[in-house]
């Protein structure tokens, strides 16, 4: 099959996933994934604010320190909070969790105690979500019915555009076979610069 007549359905599909997730839908609520260490006294937390300072690996260290103080029942699992949306938490939480920095530790006092709070990240609609990673994962298992493997990575879908709706980039690498594409799909998802490991792939691998 010719690489313009793959190109034209790797498009063609792509315009049918851009429509399923809605042009019109209402913007992305912005959502935070946080994890916390909940003590008694302002003493405690700063004793684990601390050591926490004193960690090669933060958020390592943060997990460990969570289960053996955290009085919190998140201590289980390390502190995580999971994703939360902005007004789910306490005020003074909230505001630390929605306008602190990402990836350092912030300390915080609510009606529950003290708290030591770390952000991992925020979705804001400009961010992957996760059920796009799943969509791209789909995308990547029907591929083969199309002839060579045609990669397409959905980098920026559910961003809001103009019109509030999710906006979608794509980019495409066309390899001959699906262990090629495995490979490549690999070392991108590794990549902390997905968009530039994808293009620099692309001139050395598309056919």
């Amino acid at each position: 099959m010719a690489p313009k007549i793959l190109a034209f359905l790797a498009t063609l599909l792509l315009c049918c996933v851009v429509s399923a997730t809605g042009q019109d839908a209402a913007p992305v609520a912005i959502k935070a994934h946080a994890s916390h260490i909940l003590v008694d006294t302002e003493a405690e937390a700063d004793d684990l604010s601390v050591q926490l300072g004193e960690a090669s690996n933060l958020f390592l260290k943060f997990a460990q320190l969570a289960k053996e103080h955290s009085k919190c029942p998140s201590s289980r699992k390390g502190g995580d909070l999971g994703t939360f949306d902005r007004g789910q938490m306490v005020p003074e939480f909230d505001k630390v969790a929605f306008e602190g920095e990402i990836g350092i530790v912030h300390k915080v006092k609510t009606q529950f105690g003290w708290h030591l709070v770390l952000i991992s990240r925020r979705l804001d609609g400009t961010e992957e979500p996760d059920k796009y990673r799943d969509l791209k994962q789909t995308l990547l298992k029907i591929m083969p019915f199309l002839g060579p493997i045609i990669l397409i990575f959905i980098m920026a879908l559910g961003a809001r555009g103009s019109k509030g709706g999710p906006r979608a980039h794509a980019y495409h690498i066309l390899v001959k076979s699906e262990e090629e594409a495995d490979k490549l799909f690999k070392e991108i998802d590794a990549a902390e610069d997905k968009k530039t490991k994808l293009s620099e792939l692309a001139g050395k691998h598309s056919t």
